[in-house]
Order: structure tokens, then sequence, then C-alpha cells
């Protein structure tokens, strides 16, 4: 077995070591990520915060656990429940692609 082939630049060292610390740091996957009636954990919500405030007022917060119910058509806002409250809520799709989320294949209906 030969040495692996270095990085070219410095920019691909940076993004090799990244992935080698944290693994799940090259991966965002998103609430437009999961499927109907999976469930996700809020694993990080967006930089701005105003943005941040918007879905905190709706009730979802880090490490909240969400089933993703369904998208109304032609490309609407998504329908979430909350798993602790079974609260129901409408999130633009725009909003969704902000948040991201651990999924949770496991807990399916």
């Amino acid at each position: 077995m030969g040495n692996p082939k270095p990085p070219q630049s410095r920019s691909d060292s940076c993004v090799i070591q990244s992935e080698i610390r944290n693994p799940q740091s090259a991966i965002r996957v998103t609430l437009l990520d999961v499927g109907e009636n999976e469930v996700a954990e809020i694993s990080a919500l967006p930089g701005d915060a105003a943005v941040t405030k918007r879905i905190n007022a709706l009730g979802l917060f880090l490490g909240r656990k969400i089933r993703f119910i369904r998208a109304a058509p032609f490309f609407g806002p998504l329908l979430v429940q909350d798993e602790a409250t079974g609260a129901r809520i409408m999130i633009a799709r725009a909003m969704a692609r902000e948040i991201e989320v651990r999924d949770d294949r496991s807990t399916k209906i």
C-alpha cells in the first residue's frame, strides 16, 4: 500500500482535515430533506437573528423533535408537527431550508 495522494491546495487540505475531525460537517441536512412522516431533531438554526427569532416564535427550538407531515403543492409551505406538544406548524420553504436537522429514520408511522 502506497501513501495516499497529498491534497492539491491548502483549501483542499482544510476541507479534508475538517471532514476527518467531524465527518457530519460535510453533509448538511435541512428540513427540506426529511421525508413524509419522518421525525427529525433540530440541530442548527440560521445565523440570522431575525430568522432564528421567527422560528423560535413558532415554537421550534434546538433539540426539538418534529415530524414532517406534508408539503403543500406547487412549492408551497411545509406542514410539520412538534412531537412534544402535538402542535402543527406551517413553515415557508425558504425558512425550512435554513433549519438543519438530524434525521431519525427509525421513527416512522
